[in-house]
């Protein structure tokens, strides 16, 4: 399977059908897959930040978390004032950044997010909640289900940045990677009830004293 298809299946996987965009050649594998695979609708705005702000209002108004999509370099930071604003208020949101090929970087592109470029990574790292920037593909499957659960999770909920390559997209993860969707029990954890630990743990006590004592 390849990265586009793992986060495609991996977004369907969490109950997602909407992404907010603005489309352009980095991110070009991901969004013909996701038009020709059909389950998840691609929401185009007229510049990044709206793309960002109306992912953020989707995650407010319902029980998902939104996603937004943008090519790198200025793209993505067009949506920096909506990301601050997710993060203020510990709304998830998934952004997703397309970059330039591996073999491209460094060499002076607009759209180049790496350290070698416009290093959109430091600019984003004090809005997100965690960030991974795919470049291998064998880094999407941990590196997505690492950013679900910090986005997700109280104590760490807030956006989240998933940048990947051109060709990234296009290559295999590892063989057979299966995105399983976040668990209840880490979106809704239940605090311990420390003084009905303690009468167990007395009880239980008791009952272990008794048996040493042969009764």
């Amino acid at each position: 399977m390849k990265a586009k298809n793992y986060l495609i299946e991996a977004l369907k996987a969490e109950g997602i059908k909407h992404v907010f965009m603005v489309p352009g050649g980095e991110l070009d594998p991901l969004v013909f897959e996701m038009v020709e695979e059909g389950s998840i609708q691609p929401i185009c705005s007229a510049i990044e930040g709206g793309a960002a702000f109306m992912a953020d209002g989707y995650s407010r108004s319902s029980n998902k978390f939104g996603v937004c999509a943008a090519i790198g370099g200025p793209g993505i930071l067009n949506m920096a004032t909506a990301i601050a604003t997710a993060a203020a208020d510990h709304s998830p949101m998934l952004v997703i950044s397309g970059d330039v090929p591996l073999d491209e970087e460094g060499k002076g592109f607009i759209q180049d997010s790496s350290s070698l470029g416009i290093n959109t990574s430091s600019v984003l790292a004090p809005l997100v909640s965690g960030q991974v920037e795919a470049h291998s593909a064998h880094q999407v499957p941990f590196g997505l289900k690492n950013l679900m659960a910090k986005m997700l999770t109280p104590s760490t909920k807030g956006p989240v940045h998933l940048s990947m390559t051109l060709d990234v997209q296009d290559n295999e993860v590892p063989e057979g990677s299966t995105y399983r969707p976040v668990a209840e029990s880490m979106l809704h954890p239940k605090y311990l009830n420390e003084a009905a630990f303690e009468e167990a743990f007395n009880a239980l006590a008791d009952v272990c004293v008794s048996l040493l004592d042969g009764n």
